[in-house]
């Protein structure tokens, strides 16, 4: 029998992908409630285009006060 998941991961919580809608171009910034919050291995896709000239790039999850 194989094993799904990673090593040592709890079988019965296997979290749904959720992709949300899209509806053309989103804006800069862009905000995104996470209802299930960030945990360990998640995996996020992050999708867009970089300047040709650019030196570097930075994701930031700070929101407000909180973190992601």
């Amino acid at each position: 029998a194989g094993q799904s998941g990673w090593p040592g991961q709890n079988p019965s919580f296997m979290p749904q992908h959720w992709l949300p809608p899209t509806s053309g171009p989103m804006s800069v910034p862009y905000n995104l409630n996470l209802a299930r919050g960030v945990y360990d291995k998640m995996m996020m896709t992050i999708r867009g285009y970089v300047k040709p000239n650019a030196k570097m790039f930075t994701v930031n999850f700070l929101r407000g006060n909180d973190i992601a």
